[in-house]
């Protein structure tokens, strides 16, 4: 008797007739076609389908099949009925589908109604660094000779360009951070400019990162531009003041009617990428044996040594007479006359 041969591929039954000899569904109880275990939904559906299909009413009578009873059924699909070929559940759905029936709902609205707990602070890397120069510059009982050696002025004059930049220079507080005090800012900058100390080694003495002492020193000499130099840098337009200065230089040098004595130097700097041939220094090079480029600075001080006019910037390669006519101290006393029978001395 020819036997059928049923295939279960992806939860599908398929039918088709083999040769007797060649069949092997009575050497093995599972087929040998069977390769993913079905759920159950699959599973109930596969063993009706199977059932049908070994129905003798379903066969047609020409096949010549003989019906499969309930042992053989048994014998040759027991796996579709065997609960061990169920597939693992995930943790969470395995734990929804064996709670009890008689669980309590309104227990389940009590937790979910709970806040939920609060997440763990979050945590901010921070590369520690030593600030113990710098907390022993700070301490009120540092000498006093020790600090104007170290930062070129004194305590009094310190705090007081503290108390002027306070507002210019402040930062806030963070949820991150705390913000570097005022004093600690400007004592980069003053430090920076007073001694021409690399920023990694600034940034060592200070215990700040190097781009923070860059970003501070640009800070603090923008607020010194627009905060002090309007306030304190500026020509003597008091005629009290001037009379005393003209007393005071002439107890000095002995010449009458000289208001302010000036001088000019010059920045070395990297060569610029535009107009290098402006910024070339001729007589650096000549005394260095060395390529200079280079930015000048004009001041002019009364007889106390306090600034009185500033000019800055212009290239290395102009004279002092050619600065002197560029500055607006020239150009003020030209339109306005407030040198009329004054003089400013300058070293040549």
């Amino acid at each position: 008797m020819e036997l059928p041969s049923y295939e279960v591929r992806r939860n599908r039954v398929l039918f088709r007739p083999i040769h007797p000899k060649s069949h092997n569904l009575y050497k093995s109880p599972k087929p040998p076609f069977f390769s993913q275990t079905p759920s159950p939904t699959h599973r109930t559906f596969s063993s009706s389908f199977l059932r049908m299909l070994t129905n003798s009413t379903f066969l047609p009578a020409s096949t010549g099949v003989a019906p499969l009873d309930d042992a053989d059924f048994s014998l040759y699909f027991s796996f579709l009925q065997d609960d061990s070929f169920l597939p693992e559940m995930p943790p969470a759905k395995k734990a929804r589908r064996a709670a009890p029936a008689d669980s309590d709902p309104r227990s389940e609205s009590d937790d979910s109604s709970k806040a939920p707990p609060a997440p763990p602070p979050r945590r901010l890397w921070v590369k520690e660094r030593s600030r113990a120069w710098w907390d022993q510059c700070n301490r009120p009982d540092f000498p006093e000779s020790d600090f104007r050696a170290a930062f070129r002025m004194s305590r009094g004059t310190f705090d007081m360009i503290c108390e002027e930049l306070g507002a210019a220079v402040a930062k806030e507080d963070t949820m991150l951070r705390a913000a570097i005090p005022v004093c600690q800012r400007v004592a980069v900058c003053i430090w920076r400019l007073a001694t021409g100390e690399p920023l990694r080694l600034v940034s060592k003495r200070f215990g700040l990162g190097i781009s923070t002492c860059h970003k501070l020193v640009l800070e603090v000499c923008a607020a010194i531009k627009s905060v002090l130099m309007p306030k304190f840098l500026r020509w003597p337009d008091d005629p009290t003041a001037l009379a005393a200065a003209r007393r005071k230089f002439e107890l000095v040098s002995g010449i009458p009617n000289i208001v302010g004595a000036m001088y000019t130097t010059h920045i070395p700097i990297i060569a610029p990428k535009e107009n290098v041939a402006s910024y070339f220094n001729r007589r650096h090079t000549e005394r260095n044996q060395k390529t200079s480029y280079s930015i000048s600075v004009q001041g002019v001080v009364n007889p106390d040594g306090v600034f009185t006019d500033v000019c800055i910037g212009w290239p290395g390669s102009m004279s002092d007479e050619q600065v002197l006519e560029k500055s607006a101290l020239c150009q003020l006393a030209s339109q306005c006359g407030i040198l009329k029978e004054d003089w400013i001395i300058n070293e040549m």
